[in-house]
């Protein structure tokens, strides 16, 4: 054999190696990215947890971690895309007709074949005396019309919220004057979702003093319900 062809053929299998090496390293570093950040996300995500524990122990509340059925439930009533709703961070808070919860809902959508996002918003779940016919009461928007769904009087109301309901007279013992006083006065910007004896309200992001404020704002809006309402409502 040629002594060149011996020489040049060792250098190309000398290369080959090389590159195949430097693949394989390229490969594992990029393995051993991907598993640091997924450790780096979960351990965030349980301190996250961890700190919004200890919160509630230190005001006296229960914290439950995880709660799947709040989490399918959130997505019925609000309508949320994507998929694997999850209740988490659950502080529960007592209420004039029981206990409210405080928690975050966080699930997946997908962008595409690979590109996966996860999403994160607060709620709050507010029970109810009695049952409350399917209605939101939320900011009437940019471009939203003024008078093309439940109105009143009171036009500056109108152009403020947008009020729909199932039982539009329902929605019109609601919202007397002291009613819609106090949803200018505190409630304004917020999405307030009614359904059967619960109301829910969309938060945006967690913080674990929102627990106690707003069903405290709650507990002061039940106050300036007419008496009349939940006594009137049909049972289901």
């Amino acid at each position: 054999m040629n002594p060149l062809c011996a020489a040049n053929r060792a250098s190309g299998l000398g290369s080959l190696t090389h590159a195949a090496a430097s693949l394989l390293f390229g490969v594992l570093g990029i393995v051993l990215l991907i598993v640091l950040c997924i450790g780096v996300f979960f351990w965030w995500r349980n301190h996250c947890s961890d700190v919004r524990k200890k919160w509630a122990a230190s005001h006296g509340l229960r914290f439950v971690k995880t709660d799947k059925a709040l989490g399918k439930q959130t997505r019925g009533v609000y309508g949320l895309p994507g998929m694997r709703h999850t209740g988490r961070d659950v502080i529960v808070v007592p209420a004039a007709a029981g206990s409210a919860l405080y928690y975050e809902v966080t699930w997946v959508e997908w962008h595409g074949d690979n590109d996966v996002e996860t999403k994160r918003c607060s709620f709050l779940r507010y029970p109810l005396p009695g049952f409350f016919p399917r209605m939101h009461i939320k900011p009437e928007g940019v471009f939203g019309l003024a008078n093309n769904d439940v109105n009143t009087e009171w036009q500056a109301f109108n152009k403020e919220f947008d009020v729909k309901s199932e039982d539009e007279r329902a929605a019109h013992a609601l919202l007397t004057g002291p009613m819609q006083e106090f949803l200018m006065a505190r409630m304004r910007g917020l999405h307030i979702e009614f359904s059967g004896n619960e109301a829910f309200i969309v938060l945006g992001n967690y913080k674990p003093e929102n627990s106690v404020a707003y069903a405290g704002l709650m507990n002061e809006w039940l106050a300036v319900v007419p008496r009349f309402f939940f006594s009137a409502a049909p049972t289901r």
